[in-house]
């Protein structure tokens, strides 16, 4: 597995950015009336993602999904036409990072 390589000889970090469905719940619920026999679980990729990177050494995860969602009731963090990060989005995801000093 390439990132078991990555993390023997290095620190990994991986920043899971959510789907705009796991930070808007009225994205949710347009996604559910369009699809109402698909079961929509948008924690499933990250709770993935994370029992992978925990599973290994010098792996740090980061799920960005609730510090998202504080950030999308100030102001949107996604366009509301497609589901890329706001320039909005993009700076509080930045300067969260930042904060964390992993660069």
């Amino acid at each position: 597995m390439i990132l078991e390589e990555l993390s023997a000889n290095s620190k990994v970090t991986i920043v899971y950015i959510p789907p705009h469905y796991a930070v808007d719940d009225k994205k949710l619920n347009q996604l559910v009336r369009l699809f109402p026999n698909d079961a929509l679980h948008p924690e499933l990729v990250g709770n993935a993602l994370k029992k992978v990177a925990t599973s290994l050494n010098n792996v740090t995860f980061i799920d960005l999904t609730e510090f998202l969602r504080k950030q999308n009731n100030v102001k949107p963090v996604y366009f509301e036409l497609d589901s890329h990060l706001s320039p909005f989005g993009q700076k509080s995801v930045g300067q969260y990072l930042v904060s964390k000093e992993l660069f």
